[in-house]
């Protein structure tokens, strides 16, 4: 398999880097530019982990430096909240 389930998104983001970086005048851009190169990355990852070219688990390192465990602590739960009301509809229990 080869690269290409996301459209290549991260290097559509990383052209947007090279813009920011060039034209960035404050700190908060430039801050910015660089948490986009994490956001890029964890798109490459997870677009080869998609594609088949990296394995499961392979993109795990470069989403945990754009996800804090917050963020995936409410993922969780809202997936959770899903499961139990689809369980309670099966049943036939009101909620």
């Amino acid at each position: 398999m080869s690269g290409g389930s996301l459209d290549y998104v991260c290097y559509k983001v990383d052209d947007a880097i090279d813009t920011i970086e060039k034209r960035a005048t404050t700190v908060l851009q430039k801050a910015f530019a660089k948490h986009l190169k994490d956001v890029a990355k964890a798109l490459h990852d997870l677009e080869w982990v998609y594609s088949g070219d990296y394995s499961e688990g392979q993109e795990v390192e470069s989403l945990r430096k754009v996800i804090n465990k917050e963020m995936e602590l409410k993922a969780a739960t809202e997936q959770a909240e899903f499961a139990l009301k689809q369980l309670k509809d099966v049943l036939g229990i009101s909620a």
